[in-house]
């Protein structure tokens, strides 16, 4: 008996659905859809049972749709693949959808999810970065992760699975929890199982920017509540009166996003009404509440197209700031007002005067600048022979002192990369002119910071991965903008040159000790090559854009008579991971939290030689090598004056 129910329900049901057909083919002749049924069956509380329940069935199944649209998004079937599997060929059904961007962005983002029916997991979702926010998730307010105009998450509806019927049912999600997201007509939901996410990877339009409602390099939420002390450390920065501005915008960014969603709302109730008008035959009625949606529909647009307007301005005001110097970093205007707090070895005495290291007897033949003028012009080096071994002894054993001493991490990455990775660590959009980008719109990496600390750039990480220690040795491109005459002899200050840099991602309670760790592995590579140098604690007037404090670590030159930059190690607390949005899951719990991030040359490679060769030189042109490099040159220990390892 039991096993025939679900029979009875669907016949019951289909009985129900043909009422309702002849229900709405009557409603042709008599002019509405109750009055056939009520003509031919006459009135009485069976007739209207009978006439009613498959309206009731149907409102049910639009709240319940509504509902879903709430949680997923706009959506659109437009997208199709091939399901993979044994007769794949034959079968093109839906398994990825795209998701339109929100009204007020012209171009719509597409979002390919890929499916593992059996673990019933999307394996893949590329979509943008962003996110959104709930509400009761921040008090109320956007959150700093919130992303407006960007892609999301699409409902999806996977075809069966290869060699099974074109008939099986289709998975799909439907409102409740799991991941916030915002739909293209401003609708907010959660989306929950059957499907959770095993991999999300970002892709975004190479014109696109962050809004302030999305990654900005300043938390707009602790600007709005305490402007002064926002002030206060700009303004030892060099930043007059940063916080008026900045607010401005921001209310009137805020004051059009509220009119816009009140705006959504007369139109989501006036939407509701136009039909309930219709069935009354209130034709007046259906006409003034038509023209009322168009109306409002337009102020929607309007008001988000001037929220949009205000978002970019905001962040372009924003993106132009610089960090928040910690509280113990010495005020000043330029490098003479830096604090040495430590100094290492004594500068060698030199019965000769020393020479700078082009003009070494020993050097100059693997060392040829009028051959690099005639490649590429000026601030270019050819290295050869023994030089040229030396320069890449240094590098690799820098390398194995890193990863095998200082638990660092060998990295290789790319050295041409997209807009948005030299916006996450701070290069654009203010310094581009300090860079080389290519005509099909990659940067030359002016230092592996750029990709090394991007590799967490839109990721979710797990407290216990942390810290992340990375090193890599790259070519580094620089234009020099703004050194016009300054370090023209000799290979100090190039257009290319190598590098090998250090990253350090981590917890926000470990970023200062980071700091200080990774200050000591650069000492220390200078410290086993003998050379002597001083490290100094740079003032709020010479401190890089992106950071919070900084140690430079200064190699004695004696051709020069002093001791210049060879490191530069940086600790940017949050400042880079709010704009890459790259944040970390408590231990304890909670929503994530944004990381902090560092970056240090360990070190420059090509300074690092020129300090090995004016310590090291002797008076008759050869220089004597530090024992370090032994191994990595057959156990050479001298570079002789006519230019042979020996």
């Amino acid at each position: 008996m039991a096993g025939a129910l679900p029979s009875v329900t669907v016949i019951a049901l289909f009985l129900l659905a043909v009422v309702t057909a002849f229900a709405m083919l009557g409603g042709a002749v008599f002019g509405s859809a109750l009055d056939w049924p009520r003509a031919t069956l006459g009135t009485g509380a069976v007739t209207e049972a009978l006439i009613g329940a498959p309206f009731v069935i149907w409102r049910a199944v639009m709240a319940q749709k509504e509902a879903d649209i709430a949680g997923q998004g706009h959506i659109t079937d437009r997208f199709h693949k091939a399901v993979e599997g044994p007769g794949a060929e034959k079968k093109a059904n839906r398994i990825g959808r795209p998701v339109l961007l929100q009204e007020t962005d012209p171009k719509p983002l597409e979002v390919d999810l890929r499916f593992n029916e059996e673990k019933r997991t999307v394996i893949e979702w590329q979509a943008d970065p962003g996110g959104y926010a709930p509400p009761e998730e921040t008090g109320g307010r956007e959150a700093p992760g919130q992303a407006r105009g960007m892609g999301h998450l699409p409902s999806p509806r996977p075809g069966p699975r290869a060699g099974t019927s074109a008939r099986a049912k289709r998975p799909r999600i439907k409102s409740g929890a799991g991941p916030w997201i915002k739909s293209a007509a401003g609708r907010q939901g959660r989306v929950p199982p059957p499907y959770t996410f095993e991999k999300i990877s970002g892709i975004r339009r190479q014109t696109s920017r962050s809004q302030p409602g999305g990654h900005p390099m300043h938390d707009i939420r602790a600007i709005r509540e305490n402007p002064q002390s926002f002030d206060a450390a700009m303004a030892r920065r060099g930043v007059a009166d940063a916080s008026s501005e900045i607010l401005r915008l921001d209310e009137a960014r805020r004051a059009r996003i509220h009119a816009a969603e009140t705006a959504q709302a007369a139109q989501n109730k006036a939407s509701k009404e136009v039909g309930k008008a219709k069935a009354r035959g209130d034709e007046a009625e259906f006409e003034r509440l038509r023209a009322l949606v168009a109306e409002k529909k337009a102020e929607v647009a309007a008001k988000q197209a001037e929220a949009k307007e205000l978002d970019q301005q905001l962040t372009d005001l924003l993106m132009r700031l610089p960090n928040l110097p910690l509280d113990d970093v010495p005020e000043g205007a330029d490098e003479d007002d830096n604090v040495e707090i430590r100094r290492w070895g004594a500068p060698r005495d030199f019965d000769f005067t020393p020479k700078e290291h082009f003009e070494i007897a020993g050097v100059k033949p693997g060392m040829d600048f009028e051959a690099a003028a005639k490649l590429s012009g000026s601030r270019f080096v050819v290295m050869s022979g023994a030089v040229a071994r030396i320069h890449r002894a240094l590098a690799q054993w820098m390398l194995d002192l890193h990863v095998e001493e200082n638990g660092l991490t060998e990295t290789w990455t790319p050295v041409l990369v997209r807009d948005e990775m030299m916006e996450g660590t701070g290069q654009l959009p203010k310094f581009g002119e300090d860079s080389y980008r290519t005509t099909n719109g990659w940067w030359l990496v002016p230092t592996a910071e750029v990709t090394l600390t991007n590799l967490v750039n839109g990721e979710v990480v797990e407290a216990d991965s942390l810290p992340r220690r990375h090193v890599a040795h790259t070519q580094c491109f620089r234009s020099e903008a703004g050194s016009a005459g300054k370090d023209t002899a000799g290979m100090l200050r190039q257009h290319q040159f190598e590098k090998v840099e250090m990253v350090s991602i981590t917890h926000p309670d470990q970023s200062l000790a980071e700091h200080e760790r990774m200050t000591a592995c650069a000492q220390d590579v200078l410290e086993r090559l003998g050379l002597p140098y001083r490290t100094v604690v740079l003032c709020t007037g010479d401190m890089g854009f992106g950071a919070r404090k900084t140690h430079d670590i200064e190699v004695w030159l004696p051709g020069q008579g002093r001791y210049r930059e060879i490191s530069s190690v940086s600790v940017c607390g949050d400042f880079q991971a709010r704009r890459m949005n790259a944040r970390f899951k408590p231990a304890e719990g909670g929503k994530p939290q944004f990381l902090h991030t560092l970056n240090g040359s360990g070190l420059a490679v090509g300074r690092a030689l020129i300090a090995v060769l004016e310590n090291g030189q002797q008076a008759d042109g050869s220089v004597d090598l530090p024992a370090a490099l032994r191994p990595y040159l057959r156990g050479k220990t001298r570079l002789s004056a006519d230019g042979v390892l020996v």
